[in-house]
């Protein structure tokens, strides 16, 4: 999810990386699949959920609670392990102590609609 060209509403878009962590990302939290999925079936989860159609906050800010809210959904449908959303927290909360302009709390959140 990123911003589209008003600031605000979420555009999903899938690219190919050349490797395994992208060389923009902020954030780093890895978590392996434990079934084997396709892209398709990934995408066709995202909007079956609602998570392809997004509006970040006043601030532009909600892609970490968009982030959030999606390995949320892929936890409870196993397809990452259990405990997924744990160590994301703890990994946001981490940050947050060392660069808390960039991880601020509470977690700033968009619409989904």
């Amino acid at each position: 999810m990123m911003p589209g060209q008003d600031s605000r509403t979420g555009v999903l878009a899938v690219t190919e990386s050349p490797d395994e962590s992208s060389q923009i990302s902020i954030a780093d939290v890895p978590e392996d699949a434990t079934t084997d999925s396709t892209i398709e079936s990934l995408l066709d989860l995202l909007e079956s959920n609602g998570r392809n159609r997004f509006l970040y906050d006043s601030t532009g800010s909600g892609c970490r609670f968009w982030c959030y809210t999606v390995l949320s959904d892929l936890e409870r449908r196993r397809l990452v392990p259990d405990g997924a959303i744990s160590r994301f927290d703890a990994y946001v909360a981490e940050q947050s102590q060392e660069r808390p302009a960039r991880f601020p709390l509470p977690t700033r959140e968009g619409n989904f609609y």
